[in-house]
């Protein structure tokens, strides 16, 4: 016998071996992605193709009836396997989870795999191929089967399979973000080309009958699609996550509310927090879902803080978190909203203690701070007392020791007075402040210094997020002017400079004419305790300023003053409303300590 023994199906059998080494080169291909259930299924599938093409083309070369009936039980395993696989994997690809469940792949396997047994025992029993005959209906004689009752079994249940798969790639399309929507169009028609294929062969096109199965031939247009996707699209790398998918795995609770305010989507998560049933929740006005609703939030983004018992009874002494974002539909005056419930229980638990554990130690530090100043006063009034009784001579070694005394109390009033100023440090939440309107104010409480301030206009412009604690900040800098600047220091300036462009940080410089700072203490004198005095103003002024990632520099120049440059980074600063683009170099009033 030789092979093939047709001429005429020389061209059919080159295509479809043709056919296997694409759906071989795919099915490697699918291998390397193998971790991922998609690929495993996609290898599946083009085993199936593999087996259905080569066989078929090893049928189409034998003149052989009974050999040939032989092969094509042999391909039905290819066939079955190509109808199960395709259509778990638009299962999977559309995120229809609940479909590749072990049970429920059993019962859709179920009816292929007895199919195919039945076709692999039919010498027993003639129900799926009644009778065979070698016809010559076209260029070179084929193979005719007459069919028994489970054919027509056979193939509704494979046109049901395709059909739920090439509807639920429909569904998915509008479902899915844009981007990803040319990748599912041409997954379709992989689909669809050899499903058309497979009712013209058996229907039949026109007034005539095509003498063979043009199925198999369809794959190797659809091969070329599919190999396109996952070269160019990464198709079994790079998902769409379906949005019934990607919503109910969400942790927090989501609902969706329309422009009149009513529940028109919901997860499982929220259906948990609310214990009712998705039939329950759609339709119902939000402010029936909890006490205390807030259409204003609706309108913009926000959150509000509600209490557990005002969803429901079940929930007393839980927390919720409520963040809603406004959603505009496609008709512009629709708008809706997005609400996102977070539990916050255990993070309210945590703030709460921290709360307490803060108030406890604050207490006992304002205690023993009074304590400690009373005793202060106390060391004081002893002072004067002997001085008063028997007043020492000024250059003896008693009044040098009172002095010690004396500047050593001085020196415990200034740090029991650092250990208020950073207990209050962090304690407040950062604000929006105004640089000009703080440091003015700043200026205005210095007394007893010959120090001049000048404020720039341009400095009310703009708006920095710091600590509430930020007038100390100015404050500091400006007693350190007065303090360590020397006999020369008689003006100190505040300015913005140079003016930041959007995206860049802005730099806010308090420039003194005094002595400067030695190059050499330049990275100390922001440690603690280093100085003159207590060592703890501007290692306060630091703290301050980082809280909201703040810093400070000095880039003065010893014997042409100091200058402390304050580095505001992008989003911790803002410009005022109907401020000009850059900073007015005119100065603002003078405050003189």
């Amino acid at each position: 016998m030789t092979w093939p023994a047709y001429e005429a199906a020389v061209p059919l059998i080159i295509a479809l071996f043709l056919n296997t080494g694409i759906a071989l080169i795919l099915a490697v291909e699918g291998w390397k992605h193998r971790s991922a259930v998609l690929a495993r299924i996609f290898v599946v599938m083009m085993a199936g193709v593999f087996i259905w093409s080569f066989v078929y083309a090893i049928q189409l070369g034998i003149d052989d009836a009974a050999l040939q009936y032989r092969l094509a039980q042999v391909m039905y395993i290819g066939v079955q396997l190509v109808i199960l696989s395709a259509f778990f994997f638009a299962v999977k690809y559309t995120s229809n989870e609940s479909w590749l469940s072990w049970k429920a792949v059993a019962l859709i396997s179920a009816v292929p795999a007895a199919i195919l047994l039945a076709i692999l025992t039919n010498d027993y029993h003639h129900l799926y191929y009644a009778g065979m005959a070698m016809v010559e209906t076209g260029p070179f004689p084929t193979l005719s089967f007459s069919h028994g009752p489970l054919f027509p079994v056979q193939i509704a249940y494979a046109y049901v399979l395709m059909v739920t798969a090439i509807i639920m790639m429909v569904g998915h399309y509008w479902r899915s973000n844009p981007e990803y929507r040319r990748q599912t169009i041409l997954l379709l028609v992989a689909y669809i080309i050899p499903f058309i294929g497979n009712i013209a062969g058996i229907a039949g096109i026109g007034s005539f009958h095509l003498f063979f199965d043009p199925t198999a031939f369809c794959f190797l247009i659809s091969g070329i699609i599919l190999f396109y996707i996952i070269v160019m699209h990464e198709l079994l790398t790079i998902l769409p996550i379906g949005r019934d998918h990607a919503v109910e795995s969400l942790q927090e609770g989501y609902l969706v509310l329309d422009e009149n305010r009513r529940v028109i989507d919901i997860n499982q998560a929220a259906l948990a927090v609310f214990d009712a049933s998705r039939e329950r929740i759609l339709g119902a006005p939000a402010r029936l879902l909890w006490k205390g609703f807030d259409d204003a939030l609706l309108h913009h983004e926000g959150s509000m803080e509600v209490a557990g018992d005002a969803i429901r009874n079940g929930l007393s002494g839980r927390h919720y978190d409520l963040s809603f974002t406004p959603v505009t539909g496609r008709v512009a005056d629709q708008e809706g909203s997005i609400v996102f419930i977070h539990d916050i229980t255990e993070n309210r638990r945590y703030r709460d203690a921290l709360y307490e554990a803060n108030r406890k130690i604050n207490l006992m530090a304002d205690i023993t701070r009074h304590d400690i100043l009373n005793q202060v006063q106390g060391i004081t009034m002893v002072l004067e007392l002997i001085r008063m009784e028997e007043p020492p001579a000024p250059e003896s070694p008693l009044a040098r020791y009172l002095g010690m005394i004396e500047q050593g109390a001085v020196n415990i009033e200034h740090q029991i007075s650092f250990t208020r100023d950073y207990q209050d440090l962090g304690v407040e939440s950062p604000t929006w402040q105004n640089i000009g309107m703080v440091a003015t104010e700043a200026a205005g409480h210095l007394s007893g210094r010959h120090l001049t301030v000048s404020v720039e206009k341009g400095t009310a412009d703009y708006e920095v997020y710091a600590d509430p604690l930020l007038g100390k900040v100015f404050y500091n800098l400006f007693e350190n002017a007065a303090r360590h600047g020397g006999e020369e220091a008689s003006a100190a300036v505040v300015s913005i400079a140079p003016a930041p462009g959007e995206g860049e940080a802005l730099t806010i410089a308090i420039r003194d004419d005094g002595e400067g700072v030695a190059l050499k203490i330049k990275k100390r004198i922001f440690d603690r305790s280093f100085g003159k005095n207590t060592g703890f103003g501007l290692f306060l002024t630091r703290e301050i300023l980082s809280i909201t990632g703040i810093a400070i520099h000095e880039t003065g120049t010893e014997g042409d003053g100091a200058c402390f440059e304050i580095t505001v980074p992008p989003g911790a600063w803002r410009m005022m409303a109907g401020a000009p683009s850059g900073p007015n170099p005119s100065f603002g009033t003078a405050v003189t300590g």
